[in-house]
């Protein structure tokens, strides 16, 4: 009698033999573990990076928007809160010169994240700080242009956030500690990966010079 096998490794299997209509093409992660667990980030569907702040959830989104940039691709990175540090991005590997920086603190900073998804002139698009405003309407219109474009939508939220709407491709969380930072796939579409938790080799000493620490003006800390 054959061994009995686990739900994950099943669900592996069928991916690989018979993947389903609705499946996503993915671009690579810019992380070659995560490539290897995930088989890369969705296009057409939105990931979100979730966790405590100064979890790394902008070091892992800019490993995505320095693999496109090296490519040669165009990408857009939007700010709702006007405090990433843009330098940082660069010394992630992001070609500035290629990358659409929107800052803004106020509600319209959605309606441009969205117009600039629907665009699909961006091969990848970040969205950070937009909490405040991403409603569900706006989650909504916001997960048909990224199907309607083919983008690689990525959005880095508070765990209230991403526990409060559905219909991600993917959710990571991110979770630090004193020697390591764990993540946990809490939803992965494709189901190569879901309920899976594992560190992130090189994440740890990635952690450097995303946010303006608060009352510190010289100094930067990781999101």
């Amino acid at each position: 009698m054959a061994e009995a096998r686990s739900l994950h490794e099943l669900r592996r299997e069928l991916a690989s033999r018979a993947p389903f209509l609705g499946q996503l093409a993915s671009m690579s992660s810019g992380w070659p573990e995560l490539d290897q667990r995930l088989g890369g980030w969705p296009r057409g569907g939105i990931t979100l990076l979730t966790g405590p702040a100064g979890s790394g959830r902008l070091s892992l989104a800019a490993g995505l928007l320095a693999q496109r940039t090296q490519q040669g691709e165009v990408v857009a990175f939007v700010d709702g809160s006007a405090s990433a540090h843009p330098p940082a991005l660069w010394q992630r590997g992001v070609i500035l010169e290629r990358t659409l920086m929107i800052r803004r603190e106020d509600e319209r900073v959605v309606y441009g994240f969205e117009q600039i998804v629907a665009s699909g002139i961006f091969s990848a698009v970040v969205g950070f700080g937009l909490d405040p405003w991403l409603t569900p309407p706006r989650w909504r219109r916001l997960q048909s242009a990224t199907e309607g474009a083919g983008v690689g939508t990525v959005l880095v939220t508070s765990p209230e956030t991403a526990a409060s709407i559905s219909g991600a491709a993917l959710r990571l969380d991110l979770e630090p500690s004193q020697t390591e930072v764990r993540v946990a796939v809490r939803k992965d579409r494709s189901g190569r990966a879901s309920g899976q938790s594992f560190p992130l080799a090189g994440m740890h000493g990635a952690l450097s010079g995303f946010r303006r620490t608060l009352g510190s003006p010289g100094a930067f800390r990781s999101d």
